[in-house]
């Protein structure tokens, strides 16, 4: 495309040239028979072809069967050669998510617009590589994997000898073997939520359902805090409804989902404060509802829309307890989801918060 200016014809895209060969992302534009009219260097480098491949290929579905043409066919083509496709964003811009395999693991973000340049419509697509990205993600947390993995295993010999010789013992340590039992188990569901979290980014998750007590889990987490809880004086009020103390759930997904919320309860409640916890069965939803309410500090309005993000730590919290990973309302939210349940927040600052889990039950 030119424009005129005394008496020269001027390329609009060598004048753009410059910009946008500045950029990390890929750009093309292409008209509406798929003639490629501009394209920056890095989208020749994410294609790996030259200027005369792109320039004079006509472009179409053939490229899928042409192992030359393949990474061109991933940007104009991802639903016919993406493993995975997700739609990010449909209006006013298109965004996508693709996900290839074969024949090498590639990751693109790819917006698709239209643009009018003097009379003129054009298609444009920005591609975004992050494959390298999205393969670093994948190693830490496959790593984050075999951690857990390895702090789960020797801490349930420990914890098997350490209840070996409480059996043995004539009481004189049970307090102390008692308490070292608790933070073993502490530990083993921080092992726990590691994997869980490892296993909810790579999707490598299973759910394993059999029927269990809601009613033991929930008391077996409370036991873990119960320093604490002695400690800053809270009242605890558990209460579970008969027809939905018993029934079928992941115990491992369930424990590590609930003691996230349960701590922040303990952690973040004020002197002789309370927690009441509820289960009830929803019937004409067929869910339970499990609702945690603490009289604690609360949380500002501002910071709820954030609270299930990952890595986010709010003011208070951050005073309370200064360390933390800011992974645990996020895995929550996360591990609700994948039982096909959903999370909720209640809360007002200085007046204390409430989190209400909804499950379905089978």
């Amino acid at each position: 495309m030119f424009l005129r200016k005394k008496d020269e014809q001027i390329n609009i895209f060598e004048i753009i040239t410059p910009a946008f060969n500045t950029l990390n992302d890929a750009v093309v534009f292409y008209n509406k028979n798929f003639k490629v009219s501009y394209f920056n260097e890095k989208f020749k480098s994410l294609v790996n072809l030259t200027d005369e491949d792109i320039k004079d290929v006509e472009i179409g579905t053939w490229m899928i069967n042409d192992k030359k043409y393949e990474r061109l066919a991933l940007v104009f083509f991802p639903s016919l050669v993406s493993k995975n496709i997700k739609t990010i964003q449909s209006k006013p811009i298109e965004i996508i998510e693709a996900e290839i395999k074969i024949p090498e693991e590639l990751y693109f973000k790819i917006a698709n617009s239209e643009v009018m340049f003097f009379y003129k419509k054009y298609f444009i697509k920005v591609i975004t590589d992050k494959t390298e990205l999205i393969k670093k993600e994948k190693e830490a947390a496959e790593f984050l994997q075999m951690a857990a993995h390895h702090i789960r295993t020797p801490l349930g010999e420990i914890k098997w000898a350490i209840e070996s010789i409480k059996h043995d013992s004539n009481g004189d340590n049970s307090e102390l073997i008692n308490s070292t039992l608790k933070i073993i188990d502490n530990t083993v569901l921080l092992a726990e939520g590691i994997l869980l979290n490892s296993q909810v980014e790579t999707g490598k998750i299973k759910i394993s359902e059999e029927e269990n007590n809601i009613s033991e889990v929930i008391k077996n987490l409370l036991e873990l805090f119960e320093e604490i809880i002695k400690e800053k004086k809270i009242f605890v009020n558990l209460n579970v409804d008969l027809d939905v103390s018993i029934f079928k759930f992941d115990k491992r997904i369930l424990s590590v989902l609930l003691y996230a919320l349960i701590e922040n309860a303990v952690v973040y409640n004020k002197e002789s404060g309370k927690i009441d916890i509820n289960v009830e069965r929803l019937k004409n939803e067929q869910m339970v509802r499990i609702s945690i309410t603490d009289s604690g500090f609360g949380i500002s309005e501002f910071e709820q829309k954030k609270v299930f993000e990952k890595y986010f730590r709010g003011k208070k919290a951050i005073e309370i307890k200064s360390k933390g990973f800011g992974l645990g309302t996020y895995l929550s939210k996360k591990l609700t989801e994948l039982l096909g349940g959903s999370i909720e927040l209640s809360s007002k600052p200085n007046e204390g918060t409430t989190i209400f889990v909804r499950i379905p039950i089978k």
